[in-house]
């Protein structure tokens, strides 16, 4: 993909889900999927189907937790943290990543297991710098 195409695409991906947390919304389902795009290039954030405002979640802490797993964050895997918008930010890098890449993220031919790469990074007290590129050293 050009990229020029892939800055105009990936502003506009970002401006749309900083609009939606401006308005409180948590859209809570980022993928490549729910973005969509026409013919001038326009982009369009979709499936607000399971969103939930911001506000709401954080002052009754409600902890349901739902989308497409491929594109969770740490703290939809992990029970004891609340999820926050936070959660599309982390998914909307790895639509992005999607995007740049032409295919979902994978390694030795799997989809990407980001709950135990992030538990590893997480859970680590100190990595050097070639064992965290080797974490991510994604397959061509």
């Amino acid at each position: 993909m050009d990229e020029k195409l892939i800055k105009c695409i990936t502003w506009q991906a970002v401006k749309a889900l900083e609009v939606a947390h401006a308005q409180d919304i948590m859209h809570r389902d980022i993928k490549p999927e729910n973005y969509l795009i026409n013919e001038e290039g326009i982009v369009k954030l979709s499936d607000f189907g399971i969103s939930m405002m911001k506000s709401l979640q954080e002052k009754d802490g409600l902890q349901i937790k739902e989308g497409t797993m491929g594109y969770f964050s740490y703290e939809l895997f992990n029970s004891n943290l609340r999820a926050t918008s936070k959660a599309d930010i982390f998914a909307l890098g790895i639509t992005l990543l999607e995007i740049v890449m032409g295919k979902y993220p994978t390694k030795d031919g799997k989809p990407i297991n980001y709950k135990n790469i992030l538990e590893e990074i997480i859970g680590a007290k100190q990595k050097d710098k070639a064992n965290f590129k080797s974490i991510f050293a994604f397959e061509d």
